[in-house]
C-alpha cells in the first residue's frame, strides 16, 4: 500500500477483570462507541482467539490473550482497524503487539510497533524483520479446496448466489473456522476487484447485527449460532459447514436454478480441489479464469446483437430457459449491455 492509503487506521486495547467487568483502558486515535459495542460482543476472552469484523467503519481485527502482568486482568484483546481484508497481515501484527503488552503493559510501546507498522510496514518478529507488504494476497491463503471438498458439486449453489450478489449466511460453531471458511467463499469471486466488500467474517445473533444484515442488500455472513438459520426471511442461502448443508430460501429457489452451465462449473471446481498439484491459490485463480470466461460468454452473446438491449439481446439467443434467466442476472449484475 503507498501513503495515501495507511496501513492502519486505529489501535486500542480492552481487559476484561476478575469481576467479567470490560474495559477499553486505551486507543489511539479513537474507536467509534458502536464498533466498541460490536467488538466487545464478539470477543472470546476466555481463549486465545482471532477475529474478523467488518462494519460500515471498515475492518476490525482482535487478538485476545489470558493473563497479565497485572494480576487482577483475566485477559488482555488487542484490536486493530485497518482499511483492507487481510487477516494474516494483521494477525502477525497483533501478536507482536499482544506479546509487547503482555511482557511490559505499556501502551507507549504499543504505540511506537504500531507507528512503525504504519509508516516502515515492517514488524520485529522473533528477531527477524517482517516487511507486511510482503505477505501473500488474502485469495492466496484461503482454504478453498477444503471448502470445495466438503460441499462437492453443491459449492455451485455458493458460487452463483456470490456472483448473482444474493444474500449468504454461513454457519460454523467454531469463529475460527468460520472465518476462515467465509473468506473462502468471498474467493469464489476473485475475479472481482475486491472479492471482500460485502463480506461480514463474524456477525452475532443481537439486534445491532441482525438489523445491520437486514439492511443490506448483498451479503457474505458469517455466524456462530446455529438459531440463524430459522431466520430464513434474510438470507437467500443457509450454508452450514459442520453438516456440509446447503438450504436454499424458498423466494430464491428460481434465482438459484441450475442448468448444463451450472453443473459444468460444478465439476470444473470439484477437478481444481482434487487436484494434488495445484495450491489453494491455484484453484482461486482458476476458477477466477473460469468466471471470466462466463462473464466473456455473457458479453458476446449481448454485444451479437448490437440494436437490442440486453435482456433482449440474450431473450433472442434461443437459450434453455435457465441458461437465459442465469445470462439476464449477471448482465444485470454485471452491468453488459450495448
Amino acid at each position: 500500500m503507498g501513503s495515501t492509503r495507511p496501513l492502519l487506521k486505529a489501535i486500542a486495547i480492552l481487559e476484561i477483570d476478575q469481576n467479567k467487568d470490560i474495559f477499553w483502558i486505551w486507543s489511539y486515535p479513537s474507536v467509534s462507541a458502536q464498533t466498541k459495542t460490536s467488538i466487545q460482543s464478539k470477543v472470546a476472552f476466555e481463549s486465545d482467539e482471532f477475529i474478523v469484523i467488518q462494519t460500515d467503519e471498515g475492518w476490525f481485527y482482535a487478538l485476545s490473550r489470558r493473563g497479565s502482568t497485572n494480576a487482577r486482568v483475566l485477559a488482555v484483546t488487542v484490536v486493530l482497524q485497518a482499511d483492507a481484508f487481510h487477516p494474516q497481515r494483521y494477525r502477525r501484527l497483533l501478536s507482536v503487539l499482544n506479546e509487547s503488552y503482555q511482557t511490559n503493559n505499556s501502551p507507549p510501546e504499543l504505540l511506537r510497533i504500531y507507528l512503525v507498522a504504519q509508516t516502515k510496514q515492517i514488524i520485529n518478529e522473533n528477531g527477524f524483520s517482517v516487511d507486511l507488504r510482503s505477505l501473500p494476497a488474502p485469495t492466496e491463503s484461503v482454504p478453498i479446496k477444503e471448502l470445495i471438498r466438503a460441499f462437492q458439486t453443491e459449492t455451485i449453489l455458493v458460487y452463483t448466489a456470490l456472483l448473482l450478489e444474493l444474500r449468504v449466511m454461513i454457519y460454523h460453531h467454531s469463529a475460527d473456522d468460520l472465518q476462515q471458511m467465509v473468506a473462502a467463499a468471498a474467493s469464489l469471486m476473485s475475479h472481482r476487484r475486491n472479492p471482500f466488500e460485502n463480506t461480514y467474517p463474524l456477525m452475532g445473533n443481537t439486534e445491532a447485527d441482525v438489523s445491520f444484515l437486514r439492511g443490506k442488500k448483498t451479503y457474505l455472513a458469517g455466524v456462530t449460532d446455529a438459531s440463524m438459520g430459522t431466520r430464513m426471511d434474510m438470507m437467500d442461502l443457509w450454508v452450514a459447514l459442520p453438516s456440509a448443508e446447503v438450504v436454499i430460501a424458498l423466494h430464491a429457489k428460481e434465482a438459484l436454478s441450475r442448468c448444463k452451465t451450472h453443473k459444468e462449473i460444478a465439476l470444473f471446481m470439484c477437478r481444481c480441489s482434487e487436484n494434488t498439484r495445484m495450491s489453494d491459490g491455484d484453484v482461486v485463480r482458476e476458477i477466477a479464469l473460469k468466471t471470466r470466461n462466463l462473464l466473456s460468454a455473457v458479453t458476446k452473446t449481448v454485444r451479437g446483437r448490437p440494436e437490442m438491449s440486453a435482456e433482449k439481446a440474450i431473450g433472442a439467443a434461443n437459450l434453455s430457459p435457465t441458461l437465459e434467466s442465469f445470462y439476464k442476472a449477471i448482465a444485470r449484475i454485471e452491468k453488459i449491455h450495448n
